[in-house]
């Protein structure tokens, strides 16, 4: 007797000591103080005087300032260039130019020379649209069958790209056109799944095409030797391709680090950098997320590269060197999980980064490895957000509409406007000539931000 309930205590013994170390390591898990930091490399940051990186302007001659050629802006970094703009609803709320209806779909818009390109899904095809930036009106509209759709929706998941006249667009299944800018004309198709041997991915594809000079950056994310490539500008033939690193959800990126041109990729299992003209690799930083799910882009400020992801990963800041042979060499200076954009990408201003963890909006500072928020705000639930003359612009996921000053020093609203009902509001803002577009599953909107109206 006495034998079995020594048995008995030590069983149950046992498995508290397993309870109490399985808790443990769910609190270590989802804590966002554990993380990592390099103490000289974090040494190093402080001391530095940042800025943003030089990066390589779009290849069109005619793309001014006051244009938001494709994702995320001129160079991909959520910044407008323009000026004199109406930042303070508080004391003006910006008018509504025009709303008109569109389709399903979560990518963002372009804005080039009084036109605007956006993607939705139309019953059975996807299309391409070209809307005139002041009315609304249809200029053109491209269909093709194609169809994808998963819990959250249907449609497209990209941001068209415009170039010169060339107009690049990637479908949620993988098709990829080169449409005339004027009359959508096609130019060029090709489909990813069929040239690469590729699946579509869980949430389809839903990178942004890059184009550097004659190139079009592409992100199949197949195996053997089909993850990224680059097609010819001019044809859509294949140029190079490579590397076996998974898909990932995000789009490409150009910069000058260290004095190399590069672009940079984040993959579904790494943030990868290859010579854009040859593809051959320069470095590559692991950085592996549940359900392959890298989704932002990453963000560049002087050689220092910044990544986030969802699905509790958190972000990373690494430094670009260059090694005594010439080669490029990375080094992580910290890793924390106090920002984890699940699908929007951050923002870096004046030593600060402003993104969202999750559903909270906030600022850290770029030079704090633990990542301390120094304000934060939950009235947007997730969402996306672009900087233009030291102000924020926010588009949450429940439709509400906000601008506030990019200072660490405390979140500072000057105006707020419920544009759309929600929810899954996931499309970028963009911001052209003063207009500001924005759009939602069924409609799309002009605000305008011009002073003098």
């Amino acid at each position: 007797m006495e034998r079995s309930m020594g048995r008995g205590w030590m069983f149950w013994a046992g498995c508290l000591l397993l309870g109490v170390f399985a808790a443990l390591s769910v609190m270590i898990y989802f804590s966002p103080d554990s993380g990592y930091q390099d103490e000289n490399e974090v040494a190093r940051l402080r001391e530095a005087q940042l800025k943003m990186a030089p990066r390589a302007a779009p290849p069109s001659g005619d793309v001014s300032v006051a244009s938001w050629p494709g994702w995320r802006g001129i160079r991909r970094d959520g910044h407008s260039l323009e000026k004199g703009l109406n930042l303070d609803w508080s004391e003006k709320t910006p008018p509504e130019l025009w709303r008109i209806p569109i389709g399903d779909g979560f990518g963002s818009i372009a804005a080039v020379r009084n036109r605007v390109f956006t993607q939705f899904q139309d019953g059975s095809s996807e299309v391409v649209g070209c809307f005139d930036a002041k009315t609304g009106k249809d200029i053109w509209r491209h269909a093709y069958e194609a169809r994808f759709e998963d819990r959250f929706g249907a449609g497209p998941r990209a941001t068209p790209l415009v170039v010169g006249e060339q107009v690049f667009t990637v479908g949620a299944t993988g098709i990829l056109h080169c449409l005339g800018a004027a009359k959508g004309t096609v130019l060029w198709h090709k489909d990813m799944k069929q040239e690469f041997g590729v699946a579509t991915p869980t949430w389809g594809f839903s990178f942004s095409p890059l184009v550097v000079d004659d190139l079009v950056l592409v992100v199949p994310g197949g195996k053997d030797g089909n993850a990224i490539a680059a097609l010819d500008r001019a044809t859509g033939a294949v140029r190079w391709k490579g590397f076996n690193v998974g898909g990932g959800y995000s789009a490409p990126l150009l910069a000058t680090i260290v004095g190399q041109r590069q672009a940079i990729f984040f993959t579904g299992q790494e943030l990868l950098s290859v010579v854009p003209e040859t593809g051959k690799e320069l470095w590559r930083f692991p950085w592996k997320t549940d359900y392959q799910a890298n989704i932002a882009t990453p963000i560049v400020f002087d050689n220092y590269v910044f990544i986030s992801s969802g699905y509790n990963k958190g972000c990373a800041l690494v430094r670009i060197d260059k090694a005594d042979d010439g080669s490029l060499d990375v080094k992580r200076v910290y890793q924390h999980k106090r920002m984890a954009n699940h699908f929007s990408s951050s923002i870096y201003y004046d030593g600060a980064i402003y993104g969202f963890n999750d559903a909270n909006f906030l600022c850290l500072d770029a030079t704090d490895p633990k990542g301390k928020a120094k304000w934060s705000e939950r009235d947007f639930q997730r969402g996306n957000l672009l900087l233009v003359e030291g102000h924020l612009i926010i588009l949450g996921e429940n439709g509400r509409l906000a601008v506030a000053q990019a200072t660490p020093t405390a979140y500072n609203e000057k105006g707020r406007i419920d544009l759309f009902p929600g929810p899954l509001v996931w499309s970028a803002p963009a911001l052209a000539d003063g207009l500001l577009f924005l759009r939602d599953r069924k409609e799309m909107v002009c605000l305008d931000l011009r002073q003098s109206k």
